[in-house]
Order: structure tokens, then C-alpha cells, then sequence
């Protein structure tokens, strides 16, 4: 046991380990005046207490006190930095473009309260000033599902139209069996406010267009229109709900059933003014009837179209630029009965995607409108006919896509050796869906390096291209081809790469060449190196003239013969054959540099079965071998879930 803690205290003696007992009585003394000895220190005791304790009591109001005003001051200096914070400098549209983005993505929620919208205006006064009076973030209220009964509270939408001002709302609405105007307190609404949207999609039955039937001369300002309807009796009554749309330019009529041309009238659109068409599930004599009756028609766009029925004549369309095709069903695969109808003089692009393809009807087409084609893309599996034939009549085409090439397609696309203009000179972008297909790959990459940079003055450079493959061996296997670098089979044997061993054999050839005449092993071993080098695979391609030490070294021992034993033959001899090998690999390389094949790269992204290599300014999600050079920027949002961290964090002077 320590001693220091038995030790007695100074003042009175009594043990500092244990707690003292009341001192003991002592007779000596006189009662009286012990208990007024006592008495006094008992009462000083309680004195200096007091004084203790007011002594605590200041001392926690002071410390209450500097807590206080540090508060004080975190709080005004995060202020102050508020003050001076980046976001503060954003100008108001700036700041509005940022909300536009963050609350673009909103989504429906079970109690119908916009949150985005409302977290952003929570933030500050400056910010609930921006987002009450951004219009754009108003303009597209989340889905309106209108029933009769049981539907949301129509404040939610209310509030949209309330704060949109002048810029038209995008408004979905699905329609349930039942619902009207008067039942559907959010169908009245749509109606009351009709005349401020600009984008109108509805989902319902044919029926229940008479829901919103007093819509009807009310749609000043609507430009786009899709229309879906699952089912219904396609004998009752036109509708004529959207006849009478003056700005309307857009529809899309996405039908479940199938549309003859009997139906036609059964949707009253005004046709006349209409420029983008799109339909799914026409027949022939549908599909007819929107030519012959939408003249200004730019872009017509046709899904899933029913070969059957019979078009009526002769339609010259002047006007309509785009035309897509995608899908066929019932009969056969392709739609010819209506493109022998078809004159389309001023047709741009062209895009079938069916799983049949009849080439003569669309080269027909081209050559009986006269068509400048600028785009063509057939993405067809099965194609019936000549590409060939359809390529020599579009020579203006500048974007092309196709399943796959033959071999005469590709040769008619290059820039054969003696300079031949191709048949498509403005070509500046190929799309290849299935290279594994093509019989003769290293045809492609003679296409590649004749289009890359090509010698005749009119015939463009191509910039971009897509080759896709099933396999990633195939897809490699091109690649080295084209960039001049041997391939290794994944199966087969490894080939012996000896540019090594002739580099560390050239080296010592050079250590050795101190002083004439060399040891002949030397010149053995070195013609029998170049006879090895000469007729290695791989000289078809600038590998080893890339090989900075091979050839590097071979100048050097041409040098050093050419100055010491230029006049003994078999060292000339030598010398002669080791200045035919570099100029063939000069040769080699300058007609590989035509194509920038060092501006590739390979990035492989995990999880995908399907390989290519492209040069090109997207970035879709497959393997690629992407060129840098004239690669446009891709810009980096991030999700909206963090626009509204980072934001906060920039306000806050993070």
C-alpha cells in the first residue's frame, strides 16, 4: 500500500485515505469553551464555502458567455462566407438552367407533392425567388391518371399551370374507362387550361375521347401530339377532338390495332399543316392515305407496318425528307406494292429496319424520284438484291449503315491503287453491324486506309466508323491488322517472335566490328538473319520497320560496310540486300502512315459480350478502338440526386 495516500493532513493531522470520525471528546477542556471554538471555525468554514460556490457560479456564466458568442461568431462568419460563396455570383438564368436539369428527371409521387421543386426553394429566399419564377420548371407536372373516382387532388397540376406563365406545358393524361369532365376533376382542369399546352400525350381507349371533347377549340398552342390507345370500338364516331389545332406540327398515333385505310377518317388531324407523321401499325392503304393527304410532310414514320391492301395510285411527296421503316408484319417481309407508288424528289434519309429486305423497290425509288439520298441505313439481316446496285445510284451519300458488306460492296467503296474514284465520294461515316459476316476482313481495312486520306481531290475523307463484331479474337485480329502489329492465333500455336534474338544479335555483330576483316560467322549469321527477317509473316506489315533497334542497327552495319569493306563483294553484297529490306519497310511504313493508326486506342468496358473498334465522335457502350483526334467533347452530368449536395455545399462556401 502507497504511504503517501495514510499520510496525515498539515492542518489537522486527520489520515488523507480514510474518511476522519468526529474528534474525540477531551476532558481537559471546558465544555463551554470547546463549543465556542467550534462554534468559530464551523462559521468560518461556511463563509468560505459561499465564496466557493459564488465563485463557481461566475466562473459557469462565464463560460456560458464564451460559448455563447463563439456561436455567435461560427454563425457570422458562415454568413459572411455565404455572402461571398461562387453560387451568389451565378446570374439568374444561369442558376434557373441548373434547376431546369435537377428537376427535369421529377417523378410522380404517391402524395403528388412536387419535392424537387420545393426542396430547391426551401434553400433561400434568392432561390425560392428563382424556382417560383422559372417557368420552365413548371412545365411538366408529373402523369395526370384521370378517373372517376378516386384520383388526385387537382392542386397538383393547378399550381403548374399557375406558374408555367407563357411557356407551353407537356402534359401526359391517361384516360380510364369512365372518367369525364364532370367526374374527373382533373379532366376539368386539363380542359380550363387547355389553351397553354404545348405537348399533349394521351393514353385511353377510342371512347374516351369524348372525355375531352370541349378541348376541342381550345388547343391554340399545341405543336405535338401522341396519341396510344390500347383497344376499343373502332365503329363509333370520328373523332375530331385535335381538328382544329392551328400550331399543331408533330403527331404520333401508336395504335395496338391494326389501321386500314377504311379507319383513316376515324382520327380527324388537321393533315394539311402536319411535318412529323409517325404511325404504328398501318396497312398499305393507310400508310398511302397519309401521303396523299399530308403534303408538307418532312419526316414519316412507319412501325410495324401491315403488308396488306392496296395503294391507289401515284403520290409525288416534293417535301418529305426523312422516311423510316421499322418492322413488317404479316405477308411478305417487304412493303413493295407501296414504294412502287412513292415519288419523293427531295428524300434525304432513308432507314428500313425489317427483317426481309428487297433492294430492287428501294433502288426503283431512288431512281424514279431522282433523290439526292444524304443518309441511308439497313439495318437488315436477310437482303435480298444488289447493296452495290443501291449504292451506285445515291453517289451524294454521306452517312451509311448496314448489316454487312460483300466483298463487291467494299471494293466499290475504296480507292483502289490506281486511284478510281468510288462510287460514293462524299461518304464521311460508316456503321457495319456484323463484320464476322464479311468473307474477307482485310478488305475493310483496305477501305479504312483508301478512305482515311484519300489522294483524289473530290472524294472526302471519312471520319467516322463502327465496326461491330460477335467475337472480341475477330475484332482484334482486325485491329492489329490495320495498325501493322502481329497477330497472335488464340488457339493455335504462339509464333516465335525473333525480333528480339536478331536485335541482341545485331548488337553483338556491331561489338564486334572493331577492326576489318570481321570473323564470315558474322556474315553468315548475318545473311542468314536477313533471309530469316525477309521471309518472317510479318513483313507484310511495318512491324519491324517500327523496331527502332532492328532497323537502327541494320544502318549501322550498312554504314560501317559501306566505309570498310564497300569493295569485297560478298560484304557489298550484303550491304546491297540490307539497303533493299529498310527501303521496303520505308516503303511499308509511309503507306501504313496514310492511316493514323496511332491515334487508336482500345477501351473495353466490363460486362460485354459484343466487341468493336470505331472512329467516331459518340460513345456507345461496347468495346471500342476510338481515334482521339477530332473527338467532340462529351459532356458530364451528374445525377440529379447530387445536383442538390453540391449546390448546397457551393452556397455554403464549401
Amino acid at each position: 500500500m502507497d504511504v503517501s495516500e495514510n499520510s496525515p493532513c498539515f492542518s489537522c493531522g486527520s489520515s488523507t485515505g480514510t474518511i476522519p470520525n468526529p474528534p474525540p471528546e477531551i476532558p481537559s477542556a471546558e465544555p463551554f469553551q470547546l463549543q465556542s471554538v467550534v462554534r468559530g471555525i464551523i462559521a468560518e468554514t461556511e463563509q468560505r464555502i459561499v465564496h466557493l460556490e459564488e465563485m463557481n457560479r461566475s466562473t459557469l456564466e462565464v463560460r456560458q458567455t464564451i460559448l455563447r458568442r463563439l456561436e455567435e461568431y461560427h454563425r457570422f462568419v458562415f454568413y459572411q462566407k455565404s455572402l461571398v460563396a461562387p453560387i451568389r455570383r451565378l446570374p439568374t438564368e444561369v442558376l434557373s438552367e441548373i434547376f431546369v436539369i435537377y428537376v427535369v428527371a421529377d417523378v410522380e409521387t404517391s402524395s403528388g407533392v412536387l419535392h424537387r421543386q420545393w426542396y430547391l426553394a426551401q434553400v433561400c429566399r434568392r432561390w425560392r425567388h428563382v424556382v417560383l419564377n422559372t417557368p420552365r420548371l413548371w412545365n411538366h407536372p408529373q402523369r395526370i391518371i384521370a378517373r372517376p373516382t378516386y384520383e388526385a387532388h387537382p392542386s397538383s397540376v393547378k399550381i403548374h399551370f399557375a406558374r408555367a406563365g407563357g411557356v407551353p406545358l407537356s402534359i401526359d393524361v391517361s384516360i380510364a374507362v369512365g372518367a369525364s369532365a364532370k367526374s374527373s376533376r382533373l379532366l376539368a382542369t386539363l380542359v380550363k387550361h387547355s389553351n397553354q399546352i404545348g405537348e399533349l400525350k394521351i393514353e385511353c381507349q377510342w371512347e374516351a375521347f369524348r372525355a375531352i371533347s370541349r378541348i376541342r377549340s381550345k388547343l391554340n398552342n399545341l405543336r405535338t401530339l401522341t396519341l396510344t390507345t390500347p383497344n376499343g370500338n373502332w365503329q363509333t364516331n370520328n373523332t375530331s377532338v385535335f381538328s382544329l389545332a392551328p400550331q399543331l406540327r408533330e403527331v404520333s398515333f401508336m395504335s395496338k390495332r391494326i389501321l386500314d385505310g377504311d379507319q383513316f377518317s376515324k382520327l380527324v388531324l388537321p393533315w394539311g399543316q402536319l411535318k412529323t407523321i409517325a404511325i404504328n401499325l398501318p396497312d398499305l392503304d393507310y400508310a398511302w392515305k397519309v401521303f396523299s393527304n399530308a403534303p408538307h410532310m418532312e419526316t414519316c414514320t412507319f412501325t410495324r407496318i401491315v403488308n396488306r391492301g392496296k395503294p391507289r395510285g401515284i403520290v409525288r411527296h416534293v417535301e418529305l425528307q426523312q422516311l423510316l421503316l421499322k418492322g413488317c408484319v404479316n405477308g411478305p417481309a417487304f412493303p413493295t406494292a407501296l414504294f412502287d407508288t412513292l415519288v419523293l424528289p427531295n428524300l434525304l434519309n432513308l432507314l428500313i429496319k425489317i427483317d426481309d429486305l428487297t433492294m430492287d423497290p428501294v433502288a426503283s425509288l431512288i431512281t424514279r424520284s431522282g433523290c439526292s439520298l444524304s443518309k441511308l441505313v439497313l439495318n437488315v439481316a436477310i437482303v435480298r438484291g444488289s447493296v452495290l446496285k443501291l449504292l451506285q445510284e445515291t453517289p451524294t451519300l454521306i452517312h451509311l449503315e448496314v448489316y454487312a458488306l460483300s466483298p463487291a460492296d467494299i471494293k466499290g467503296l475504296t480507292v483502289d491503287k490506281n486511284g478510281n474514284r468510288p462510287i460514293t465520294p462524299s461518304l464521311r461515316e460508316i456503321h457495319i453491324a456484323n463484320v464476322d459476316e464479311i468473307t474477307d476482313p482485310s478488305s475493310i481495312n483496305a477501305l479504312i486506309r483508301s478512305r482515311a486520306d484519300p489522294e483524289i481531290s473530290d472524294v472526302k475523307p471519312i471520319q467516322n466508323i463502327h465496326l461491330y463484331f460477335k467475337t472480341h479474337f475477330a475484332s482484334k485480329r482486325m485491329y492489329d491488322d490495320l495498325t501493322g502489329f502481329p497477330w497472335v492465333p488464340p488457339n493455335g500455336p504462339e509464333p516465335a517472335d525473333r525480333t528480339v534474338e536478331w536485335a541482341q544479335s545485331l548488337r553483338e555483330i556491331i561489338a564486334r566490328l572493331g577492326s576489318p576483316p570481321p570473323p564470315h560467322q558474322d556474315w553468315f549469321f548475318l545473311w542468314d538473319t536477313l533471309t530469316k527477317m525477309e521471309r518472317w509473316e510479318a513483313i507484310k506489315q511495318p512491324y519491324l520497320a517500327r523496331n527502332s533497334e532492328i532497323s537502327g542497327n541494320l544502318v549501322n552495319i550498312s554504314s560501317w560496310v559501306d566505309k570498310h569493306l564497300g569493295r569485297r563483294d560478298p560484304w557489298r553484297l550484303l550491304r546491297l540486300r540490307i539497303k533493299t529490306l529498310l527501303d521496303s519497310w520505308t516503303l511499308l511504313e509511309e503507306e501504313y502512315g496514310k492511316f493514323p493508326h496511332r491515334n487508336w486506342e482500345l477501351n473495353q468496358p466490363a460486362g460485354n459480350s459484343l466487341d468493336q473498334y470505331f472512329i467516331s465522335s459518340s460513345d456507345p457502350p461496347r468495346v471500342k478502338y476510338k481515334k482521339k483526334i477530332g473527338v467532340a467533347p462529351i459532356e458530364l452530368v451528374p445525377p440529379t440526386s447530387q445536383i442538390l449536395e453540391i449546390m448546397c455545399k457551393i452556397f455554403s462556401g464549401f
